[in-house]
């Protein structure tokens, strides 16, 4: 890289003293050669590439400036989005803690309306199989006192 520097300014400094060459017959009036003409042609040319690379370099860093505060725009956007859905799901993890605990109590109410129906119906049962025996023991003491009294 370092060489074709050194062989650019040597070309540069070898156009520059045939441009002027070429300019001082120029402001004598005196006929150009083929040569001079495209010396005149090639200094053009080299000028008319600096400049492009000089306005060519300036795009380039406007594009960059203009990239990076677009970037930096959308990593400022992204946090925000990133954080809002970081709240909007805690927001539904603390919702469904709420359901769920919830749910835990209606649960415990169940087993315990559950325990409590049993509980009910057992008495009812054996209130039933009591009734029933008393019928029983009530119909073999009447069939008793009716064996006695015939």
């Amino acid at each position: 890289m370092r060489k074709t520097m050194i062989e650019t300014n040597i070309f540069e400094k070898w156009l520059d003293a045939e441009a002027d060459r070429v300019a001082g017959k120029l402001a004598n009036n005196e006929n150009l050669s083929p040569d001079d003409k495209l010396t005149i042609v090639l200094k053009g040319l080299t000028n008319h590439v600096a400049h492009l690379d000089v306005e060519l370099r300036g795009e380039i860093s406007a594009v960059r400036t203009e990239l990076k505060a677009e970037i930096a725009e959308i990593r400022t956007e992204l946090k925000g989005d990133i954080a809002s859905f970081r709240a909007e799901t805690d927001k539904r993890f603390e919702r469904l803690e709420t359901d769920v605990k919830e749910i835990r109590t209606d649960i415990k109410d169940l087993r315990k309306e559950v325990v409590d129906i049993h509980k009910a119906l057992n008495n009812q049962v054996w209130k039933i199989v009591g009734s029933l025996s008393l019928i029983g023991a009530a119909a073999g003491t009447a069939g008793y006192f009716l064996k006695l009294w015939r």
